[in-house]
């Protein structure tokens, strides 16, 4: 597009505004910049005038334009952004620039392939284009200039706002400009662009003087009464002044105010044509052709369209040119998008229909993308025209490639409208609820039902049933995914890999719900003939197995069927193990077996990013902080919390946190997180999750906060947890309801306090695990009487010397400590207290140090000494970016596995070099050793 006399007049401020975001680029503060008005206000001549100024400050510019073809086409703006970077990088360039987290980038932008293309998830897709957005920027500041964002295609605009809230460390700046109020437009997404612009600019109209200009450029004896003509005919609108002077100048008579007053704006697109037709007999049959291929396409393909010779359609296409019509000749590119629609807008529908025809068929042969083929067929009227239905299908089929499933969807919905013979409708509504459960959408189980009571045979019917249980699972309908089961079950080939996967579903959905855990059991032997086939229904069965096991406090169990799941790497390797990885780890940490686990998480954490699978990144996340809660290593753990929480809020996986907060209490209680302390409060199940372990684990989480703050109503919560786990007979390995009830219950319910305490230990002692005897026998000891109690929490301190749970051991140590000092054994309470102050402290656990100490000076004992410098001094982040650099970890690879930008991790090592005592050249290669001297 060319800027004409008059799109930058009465723009000074808007223009010293983007100035100052693209200094403050240049010296490492991005900034998103919205450029918001109606059509024909000079938006465009903003952003052409940005990337000028950026290009003459050293800045590499990446520009897109949406247009009204590539509102269903995945990603389109994305890949219009770095199209043209994409193509002038050589192969190093290209391996440099998608390695790491920006892997999948490479997929989303259609230059090569990446994992299972079914689980390419969207947030794993806007990751990676932001790690190589970071990439780019990080070696040249970078402006990505995105015009007419009105018409951008969903995925387009959920990445550009994922962008904008990481790029304030980047030397990034992103404009963006749109019309308000656009119909068709993605109102939302554009509003959360809206919302978070750090520069929102309004451009006005022109004022009398700017009008004033513009029409004496081209009418130099204009006279006031003239220009005001202009300016009320116009509105100071700068596109359509320059488009009325155009007309009158075409006229050889004396211009008078009263002729411009009678030309009204709406007759824009007449004035354009006419403009058009007296260029030559042909022109308005290739502007129509162009207005219908849209912005970018080539000029051959216009003038095949328009059925004209490459020699005639390049004279033509040069003299539009220079009436500015076009502002490019080959690509084409109208001079703004109102030129284009008005063209557009003049051609019958019927011309309309045969052009959209035509040009699908030009581009097919053509090698195309499906989806810029199904821009045009899906604005035919639908005719049950097989082809037609075949193509959009194929272009929903690319989107869920590039993780767009918005796009698919559209596709899907214009291609059932066709009501052809093929796609059959069961093949676009198994397709459609696909996609729309990908993106968490309620109506996709309605969908898949109808595909359900539509499937052209047994076969099909059970593969959808299959698909359609695990939905109802998730969304906590786990009786009607329990009853669908046992109906497919009547129909499924026993012979058939099918048997295992509906066994697997139905085991999942009623192991963890006390109405339907005797269903569980009374199939436990059928499941356990099932676990040792070699399908992936048999691994995800023995991963079950393994976590009913562990759950129960069967730990010899729980590890033979973890092992057996984990067995020839077949579970993760079909979609990184899908909903059956968590149950895998549940099975090794529950038996205590941390090493396995750790191993097993590496695998899960591997899988995910091989398959894209966003479940099972944050699963890996998560269970690996639980992995080192229970090793005593909070600091670690809390990480692995705030990433689970970051990670799930981006995606929208919130029913993740409530498990992610149950298994990472410790760290809640020791390190004075208010911010989960809230999400816990404010969480409410639905009601179906609400009485499953779902629900348990949320009230178990709540009523242990609230214990810790001496809120009553813990009683309540941890009762209610109780009542759900209680016919499930999960036991203290997974949840600690008795203990916790009982502390929490007051003096007058001693003897209550007592049975549950005692219970809990003689499970406990069932399982022969150290840590859930230990923590049974340290509560006991706290409720019983002063003597009784000591010999108690003795015996819990030694038994926990032989756990992993530094934690644990630690507070066993301090309530020790403290019932001897109770008994006046003030001597005696300070060498356990001591040591429990010692070792919370090396376990970070912040809030049990403070009782230590407290109890010590109760007792006269003198602190000890702790370390404030050294690994020990680290915060949790410094931590673990200090161990993943001195492993030899770059600092924007450490930022992609974080999460974080580069600048995060520059200033964590800092602050980690500081404590550690490491200065000067060669710091990073002593990372490990100085890490490795203070955990000694």
């Amino acid at each position: 597009m060319q800027i004409s006399h008059g799109d930058l007049l009465d723009r000074g401020p808007e223009l010293a505004s983007i100035e100052r975001a693209l200094d403050g680029a240049r010296q490492g503060r991005g900034s998103l910049v919205t450029v918001e008005s109606a059509a024909g206000t000079g938006k465009s001549a903003l952003l052409i005038a940005a990337g000028e100024m950026a290009a003459t400050r050293g800045m590499r510019v990446l520009a897109a334009r949406a247009g009204e073809l590539e509102q269903r086409r995945s990603f389109g703006v994305i890949r219009q952004l770095f199209g043209p970077v994409l193509t002038a990088a050589s192969g190093d360039a290209r391996r440099q620039l998608f390695g790491g987290a920006a892997a999948p980038a490479a997929r989303v932008l259609g230059v090569a392939s990446y994992g299972d293309a079914s689980q390419v998830a969207g947030f794993a897709a806007m990751q990676s284009i932001y790690w190589l957005s970071s990439q780019l920027a990080l070696s040249q500041p970078l402006v990505g200039i995105v015009d007419d964002a009105h018409w951008a295609d969903s995925s387009s605009l959920r990445t550009l706002d994922f962008l904008t809230r990481r790029i304030a460390d980047l030397p990034l700046v992103l404009l963006v400009a749109f019309r308000p109020e656009e119909p068709e437009a993605g109102t939302d997404l554009l509003d959360a662009l809206r919302d978070a612009a750090d520069v929102r600019l309004a451009p006005a109209a022109l004022s009398r003087d700017a009008v004033a200009s513009i029409v004496r450029s081209r009418l130099s004896e204009a006279g006031n009464e003239l220009c005001d003509a202009f300016l009320v005919a116009t509105a100071g609108n700068p596109l359509y002044v320059n488009e009325l002077l155009r007309a009158v100048h075409l006229n050889s008579e004396p211009l008078q105010p009263r002729d411009v007053a009678a030309t009204p704006v709406r007759s824009l697109g007449d004035r354009v044509l006419r403009r058009i037709e007296r260029v030559d007999p042909m022109a308005p049959a290739l502007a129509r052709a162009m207005a219908i291929l849209g912005d970018g396409t080539r000029l051959a393909a216009a003038a095949a369209l328009a059925t004209l010779s490459a020699e005639q359609a390049s004279t033509i296409a040069h003299h539009l040119r220079r009436i500015e019509v076009l502002s490019s000749e080959d690509p084409v590119s109208f001079v703004h998008p109102l030129i284009k629609t008005s063209i557009d807008d003049a051609i019958p529908e019927a011309e309309r229909q045969t052009a959209h025809r035509d040009a699908a068929a030009l581009l097919q042969q053509a090698g195309a993308p499906a989806e810029d083929i199904a821009a045009h067929l899906g604005r035919l009227i639908p005719a049950g025209n097989t082809e037609v239905a075949e193509a959009l299908a194929s272009a929903a089929g690319s989107a869920i490639d590039r993780a767009a499933p918005e796009e698919a969807i559209a596709w899907l919905q214009r291609a059932r409208e066709e009501r052809a013979l093929h796609p059959t409708p069961f093949e676009l509504l198994v397709q459609l609820g696909s996609a729309q459960a990908t993106l968490r959408d309620p109506t996709a189980a309605d969908t898949l039902e109808e595909a359900y009571r539509c499937a052209p045979d047994v076969r099909q019917r059970v593969a959808v049933g299959i698909l359609l249980a695990e939905l109802l699972a998730q969304a906590g309908a786990w009786k009607r995914a329990r009853d669908l089961t046992e109906t497919l079950g009547r129909d499924v080939d026993k012979r058939t890999a099918a048997v295992t996967e509906l066994a697997a579903v139905r085991a999942a959905v009623t192991l963890y719900d006390p109405d339907l855990i005797a269903d569980f059991d009374q199939r436990r032997e059928e499941y356990e003939r099932l676990a040792r086939g070699k399908h992936w229904g048999s691994y995800a069965l023995s991963a079950l197995l393994g976590a009913s096991a562990g759950l129960r406090g069967q730990p010899r169990e729980a590890l033979a069927h973890a092992e057996r799941a984990r067995a020839d790497g077949r579970l993760l390797a079909q979609h990184g193990g899908g909903w059956a990885s968590p149950q895998l780890l549940n099975g090794f940490i529950l038996s205590d077996e941390l090493d396995a686990a750790a191993r097993a998480c590496d695998e899960v954490e591997a899988a995910a990013g091989a398959s894209g699978s966003i479940f099972g990144l944050v699963t890996a996340i998560i269970y690996r902080g639980w992995l080192d809660a229970r090793r005593g290593e909070l600091i670690n753990a809390e990480v692995a919390l705030e990433t689970a929480l970051a990670v799930a809020q981006e995606t929208g996986m919130l029913m993740i946190l409530t498990t992610a907060a149950f298994l990472l209490i410790d760290v809640v209680l020791e390190r004075s997180l208010p911010q989960i302390v809230d999400i816990v409060e404010q969480t409410e199940l639905p009601p179906d999750f609400l009485a499953t372990t779902s629900g348990a684990m949320l009230l178990e989480t709540r009523g242990r906060l609230r214990m810790a703050r001496n809120d009553h109503n813990a009683i309540a919560d941890l009762r209610a947890a109780g009542e759900i786990n209680g016919p499930m007979r999960f036991g203290p390995p997974w949840s600690l309801w008795r203990s916790s009830l009982a502390l929490a219950l007051p003096r007058t319910d001693r003897d209550t306090a007592h049975r549950l305490a005692a219970d809990e230990l003689a499970l406990a002692r069932s399982t022969g695990l150290p840590r859930s005897i230990g923590i049974a026998l340290r509560t006991l000891g706290v409720l019983r009487d002063v003597n009784e109690g000591i010999d108690l929490l003795h015996e819990s301190v030694l038994v926990l010397e032989g756990s992993p749970g530094r934690l644990e051991r630690a507070r066993s140590l301090v309530e020790l400590g403290a019932a001897l000092r109770r008994a006046n054994h003030r001597r005696d309470a300070r060498e356990p207290l001591a040591a429990g102050l010692r070792l919370a402290h090396s376990c970070g656990a912040q809030g049990l140090a403070e009782q230590a100490d407290h109890e010590l000076r109760a007792c006269g004992g003198r602190r000890p000494r702790l370390v404030t410098t050294g690994r020990d001094a680290l915060t949790a982040s410094e931590l673990r970016v200090a161990e993943r650099a001195g492993a030899g970890a770059t600092n924007p690879e450490i930022a992609q596995q974080l999460y974080v930008s580069v600048k995060t991790i520059e200033t964590h090592l800092s602050h980690a070099y500081d404590k550690l005592g490491l200065a000067g050249p060669g710091s990073r290669a002593k990372l490990t050793k100085a890490l490795t001297i203070e955990q000694e």
